[in-house]
């Protein structure tokens, strides 16, 4: 069985162009994902997975650099991209990793990849953590699906939605963490989360990597920038409203984190 993280990211976002080259404690965005992946127990390989166009250019060189393979394909069918690298490196599971999240835990992650594998699942994905710090997980089954039989252009920039909208075709695992640590927000969309996270990496400094979400909210705290990690205005897309309504009709088991056994997931 094999195990791949794929990066997704390109240079032209809608929000907030050229974010994946911006920097946070001296290095580009992009690297921070790729350290993260790296660090995920059990998967076998790292991709990054962007598109073909000339000004993606940059974040190739840079994973090239990080001895990461890179896939490019076609701009707006994301799906397909992930579909093409699912079969080219004959992966069983995919997990999903996106450009702009800094701070994916990659304790957390790897117990969802344990816990995809060991259930037997097409998909698997994790609500109530802090915005950017969770992945999802794809069987090659529901990544060939929705590539097949979904919405190329419609699923631009939501690999998940076909197994969404589908999930009598799937085997799906909805966790949902409890209480919900949702209000904190650690995603870059827009010119004012990046501010916020320059604000956060400034003042927690390079350690900020390597916290649990129990000690980087703990951190928060005492340092008295939960309005910074908390912001009251939030801009969601109506791709996120969509799939957060998706979300909502799944059938979900509660977990808990705990902070004694380095993050790992426990299913209620």
């Amino acid at each position: 069985m094999k195990s791949i993280a794929v990066i997704q990211a390109r240079m032209a976002s809608k929000r907030l162009p050229g974010k994946a080259l911006m920097k946070l404690d001296g290095l580009q965005l992009i690297l921070h994902v790729i350290a993260s992946g790296k660090k995920i127990q059990g998967i076998d390989e790292v991709i990054l997975a962007t598109s073909s166009n000339e000004e993606n250019n940059e974040l190739e060189k840079i994973a090239r650099v990080t001895d990461i393979d890179v896939f490019r394909g076609a701009e707006e069918d994301v799906v397909g991209r992930f579909c093409a690298i699912a079969n080219s490196k004959s992966a069983d599971y995919i997990v999903r990793l996106t450009g702009d999240n800094p701070l994916h835990d990659s304790d957390i992650i790897s117990s969802l990849l344990r816990n995809h594998i060991e259930s037997k699942k097409d998909y698997t994905c994790i609500t109530g953590l802090p915005v950017g710090t969770g992945a999802d997980i794809f069987s090659r089954k529901a990544i060939t699906l929705s590539s097949e039989k979904g919405d190329g252009n419609k699923m631009a920039d939501s690999v998940d939605q076909y197994v969404l909208e589908h999930p009598n075709s799937f085997k799906i695992l909805h966790l949902n963490v409890v209480p919900s640590l949702s209000h904190y927000r650690f995603s870059i969309d827009t010119k004012e989360d990046f501010e916020r996270m320059q604000i956060l990496f400034n003042t927690i400094g390079s350690k900020i990597n390597d916290l649990s979400i129990p000690e980087l909210i703990k951190e928060i705290h005492q340092k008295n920038l939960v309005e910074i990690a908390c912001p009251k205005k939030i801009e969601i897309s109506n791709a996120n409203k969509y799939t957060e309504k998706l979300l909502s009709k799944l059938e979900t088991k509660n977990v808990i984190l705990d902070d004694y056994e380095m993050n790992r997931i426990k299913i209620d």
